[in-house]
């Protein structure tokens, strides 16, 4: 639990002292199997059968120091990710996705910190590129001269209140055509 302080412009959020962290698993390796995730060398996945394009919910994981490690869903020999470290902060949200080519070896988790606090009259809108063929890309909200379109015109509707998230990937098996995974408020307006 946490209570929001607001005052002005100023604001202080006072977490419960068994406040915890808020982590979600996205899959965005395009040419490799389904995967499970295990935290701090557990034997039983804290995710299980993650397919590419998958996006977890949040899971409640305490404030600490820890381990992550990513192992082929069809063989927990196969692992991909060994004991990436990763430290949590008490009442923030973390999307970790999985990033790179299996060919490779280069995939590896990419961590980023979420704000999801609501603002009643604006939507929010989160962009990540995790295409590993793709290189540097330009990404544009409006129409804009006469670049070379990678994806899209992705045509989406923002409401007042949204939390939105999409991540730029390759398509499936890897390279082109390149797609998207949408997270938070667009999984429920699907």
């Amino acid at each position: 639990m946490a209570l929001l302080v607001a005052l002005n412009e100023a604001h202080l959020v006072v977490l419960d002292k068994m406040a915890s962290s808020d982590v979600r698993v996205v899959h965005g390796v395009a040419n490799a199997p389904a995967v499970d995730v295990f935290l701090d060398g557990a034997a039983t996945p804290a995710v299980d059968m993650l397919a590419f394009g998958d996006v977890t919910g949040y899971l409640n994981v305490p404030e600490s120091d820890h381990t992550v490690t990513v192992a082929a869903d069809a063989s927990n020999n196969v692992i991909v990710i060994d004991e990436a470290p990763v430290t949590l902060t008490a009442g923030q949200s973390y999307s970790v996705l999985g990033v790179g080519s299996l060919g490779d070896d280069a995939i590896q988790p990419w961590g980023l910190m979420e704000n999801r606090r609501a603002v009643v009259t604006k939507a929010k809108l989160n962009v990540a590129h995790a295409s590993y063929s793709a290189g540097n890309v330009d990404i544009y909200l409006t129409p804009s001269g006469t670049k070379t379109v990678a994806i899209g015109p992705l045509n989406v509707g923002l409401a007042a209140g949204g939390l939105y998230g999409v991540a730029t990937v390759d398509g499936q098996g890897g390279g082109a055509p390149l797609g998207v995974i949408l997270t938070d408020d667009f999984i429920a307006n699907m």
